[in-house]
């Protein structure tokens, strides 16, 4: 095989390895609704992005507030510790969410499963939304083949917000594969202690990036490509 030939199937091998890792997550800027994922409780895009939240449709959970004031969806948020509830959505044993002495009650949640390879990386931003006071146990997660990160609680929201009263602020979550597997992914927000007092998690661009040396393999099969170009010229 000639170095031309060469470069162009370096490249083009690297080229389907990288395109196959960048469309590991389906839809994962949500451009295309909430194709590709499975939800439950109060689940909605929201100018392009994904809300989620523990609030109720029927309920005064923020009272003074009327019912229903900071549900997205229109679906009251699903309960926890229940047959078909959250935990069996996620795929994880009953009172997985509860936090010590403190009992998750109701929330929602988001999830997809897909292929990765060793060194890709998971990434995606999201926001942490709550009605709660800094003492407050809700909180937000992901989980990723039933590994729980919680991503944040009130008491890391302390910027003020509208229309909910805390903010954490927009954060960027990062977290690289060890070994090629499937995942699945779930994001989810729960009110804990009791079903008052709304929490949300906002969440966009989530995606998996190959690992570095993918990229610099990928650039040395399009250098040999233009080595060769130039050769062939001279």
């Amino acid at each position: 095989m000639n170095m031309k030939k060469q470069g162009i199937t370096i490249a083009a091998t690297l080229a389907m390895v990288f395109a196959g890792n960048a469309m590991a997550v389906t839809n994962g800027s949500f451009t295309n609704g909430l194709n590709g994922w499975n939800a439950l409780g109060d689940v909605n895009l929201q100018a392009g992005a994904i809300l989620m939240t523990t609030a109720s449709v029927d309920f005064e959970d923020d009272f003074p507030e009327s019912a229903g004031a900071f549900n997205a969806s229109g679906t009251a948020a699903a309960e926890t510790g229940v047959v078909g509830g959250i935990e069996d959505f996620i795929g994880i044993a009953m009172g997985t969410l509860n936090v010590q002495e403190n009992f998750a009650f109701e929330g929602s949640v988001l999830k997809q499963t897909f292929n990765v390879n060793a060194g890709d990386t998971l990434t995606f931003n999201w926001n942490f939304f709550t009605n709660e006071t800094s003492s407050g146990a809700d909180y937000a997660f992901v989980s990723i083949n039933g590994n729980l990160t919680q991503l944040a609680a009130p008491s890391d929201a302390s910027s003020s917000s509208l229309p909910y009263a805390f903010t954490t602020g927009f954060q960027t979550f990062s977290q690289t594969f060890d070994a090629a597997s499937s995942v699945t992914l779930a994001f989810g927000v729960v009110d804990v202690n009791d079903y008052n007092v709304t929490s949300a998690l906002w969440f966009d661009n989530v995606a998996v990036v190959p690992e570095p040396e993918t990229y610099a393999m990928f650039l040395a099969g399009l250098g040999l490509m233009g080595f060769a170009s130039r050769r062939k010229q001279a």
